[in-house]
């Protein structure tokens, strides 16, 4: 049988404040059982929360490997975003991906195609400057 542990022996296995894990545990993020009034964690679920942690990072960075690589371009200016961390705003009508000069400068909320189709409706849209 696996060893059980108190949360603060899982804080300190996992370098982390006594409230970071018992938050963890108060979750359901690390599985536990509830013994009396104390909590205690299976070190097997212990190592397969950590191993789980490993694969969502894994995850993330190759995903962020791979929009790293993709052409994303800002719809309000067409200049290249580098990742995922350059797109500031989105489209209100398509969701496409805006700059931070063109969302946060300029205020444009429609990427330009949309922002044509609005002028050429006559309506209030943003309109570039």
């Amino acid at each position: 049988m696996d060893k059980l542990m108190t949360i603060e022996e899982v804080a300190e296995y996992l370098n982390l404040e006594y409230k970071s894990a018992y938050k963890l545990v108060r979750s359901g993020e690390i599985p536990a059982a509830r013994i009396g009034r104390v909590y205690r964690v299976s070190s097997d679920d212990l190592a397969a929360y950590i191993e789980q942690q490993k694969q969502h990072v894994y995850r993330e960075v190759r995903g962020q490997d791979h929009i790293a690589m993709m052409d994303i371009r800002c719809g309000g200016c067409g200049e290249k975003i580098v990742s995922e961390l350059g797109i500031k705003g989105r489209c209100e009508v398509c969701q496409a991906a805006l700059c931070a000069e063109c969302f946060g400068v300029n205020k444009i909320k429609r990427c330009q195609s949309h922002q044509d189709k609005t002028e050429e409706a006559g309506g209030k849209g943003s309109k570039r400057k």
